[in-house]
């Protein structure tokens, strides 16, 4: 979702609940509905005065930590085949790949998988 919307912001533009649901197929309405309300709440987005959704921070001053703890949903697998859609999930992939290594390398557990 953020990914979304970061990539409408650097076009200078907006996203409707519409456009979202669509760059979002498998999502229900209800579902992203809670979701952004979620995000809202965070002081993440927020909707415009045309009612679409905006982001309301600079992603370059926030940690990825920051938006998974103002949600209540788990970080992806970094192996599912979800990063291969776009830049935007090939670069979170390789960040959470970064952050098992991390993990593995503290814990002497290379054989556990972290997500």
């Amino acid at each position: 979702m953020i990914g979304h919307l970061w990539r409408a912001q650097q076009g200078g533009k907006t996203l409707s609940l519409r456009n979202l649901l669509e760059c979002e197929p498998g999502m229900h309405e209800a579902n992203l509905q809670e979701v952004l309300g979620t995000l809202e709440a965070a002081h993440m987005v927020h909707l415009t005065e045309r009612g679409d959704w905006a982001l309301s921070r600079d992603l370059d001053r926030m940690a990825l930590r920051d938006i998974y703890r103002a949600s209540a949903y788990p970080i992806p697998d970094p192996g599912a085949g979800w990063e291969m859609e776009d830049a935007w999930n090939r670069a979170l992939q390789q960040v959470l790949l970064n952050v098992n290594k991390s993990l593995d390398a503290s814990t002497g557990c290379a054989s556990q998988k972290h997500v």
